[in-house]
């Protein structure tokens, strides 16, 4: 069983706003949770686009320019990760994640996409040849 450190008083008043039931589980209770496998499905959906987008990149890249590409991506990764967990734990932002999220990330998603295939100019692929 995995065992979770004893919650601060902060914890317990911010717990409502982590988006996820913070009392202790053990792991197969979380390998068998419904919402493991919702994440993953995502992960790996996401994936797919991330392959498509870096193979290209990487297969084409000569070893001095990956010796810089790498780091960077990871540089850039940590930096992520550093600002959605910074992001989450305060209280105003995470209660307005835990309500909203769902309904904007979409949009933003779309948004991203249309901004994608408008800068790349990919969207010429389906016009007619003229």
């Amino acid at each position: 069983m995995i065992q979770f450190p004893p919650q601060t008083q902060k914890s317990q008043r911010n717990s409502k706003f982590r988006g996820f039931d913070s009392r202790q589980r053990s792991l197969w209770e979380i390998i068998r949770d419904p919402q493991t496998y919702r994440v993953s499905a995502v992960t790996i959906s996401n994936g797919g686009n991330n392959l498509g987008i870096y193979i290209p990149l990487f297969a084409s890249s000569s070893i001095q320019n990956l010796a810089v590409i790498v780091p960077i991506c990871y540089f850039i990764v940590c930096c992520w990760l550093f600002m959605s967990y910074t992001l989450t734990h305060l209280p105003g932002i995470a209660l307005v994640l835990s309500r909203y999220a769902s309904k904007i990330f979409p949009f933003v998603l779309m948004w991203l996409g249309f901004r994608i295939l408008i800068d790349s100019e990919s969207y010429r692929l389906f016009l007619p040849n003229t």
